[in-house]
């Protein structure tokens, strides 16, 4: 099976319209807005079909978090019920840790407070 990251087959194959609307709006004469494209194309891919080896699970990951942005406009179009889901587990994982953060500034405060109150309590000053 061939490795998507290797693959070469050109800007023709977008088929989403996210990634159509990234290429009209970049500039052929600057490398690093074909680099962002070919980036789009082997996320594009890898959305469509997943990774098929660990390299490809590498870089799926890494540019999912790079491209947030156009990750979840494709994601959109080709899986929505995934898409939904996803940001579904992901908020509930923000929520979860914004929880665990407010609970361990709580006990931090408190064991500040303990702290204070045996300085003072063996003579250190305020």
């Amino acid at each position: 099976m061939q490795n998507i990251i290797s693959s070469d087959k050109g800007y023709a194959t977008a088929e989403s319209a996210c990634v159509r609307e990234r290429i009209r709006e970049l500039s052929w004469s600057n490398a690093k807005d074909r680099e962002y494209m070919d980036s789009l194309l082997v996320l594009e891919k890898l959305v469509k079909r997943g990774p098929s080896c660990f390299a490809d699970s590498l870089m799926y990951a890494y540019l999912k978090i790079k491209y947030r942005e156009d990750y979840t406009g494709i994601k959109a179009e080709f899986k929505p019920d995934e898409l939904k889901a996803e940001l579904k587990s992901e908020e509930a994982a923000s929520a979860r840790l914004l929880r665990e953060s407010e609970i361990r500034k709580q006990e931090m405060h408190e064991r500040d407070s303990r702290l204070r109150k045996e300085w003072l309590n063996l003579g250190g000053k305020e």
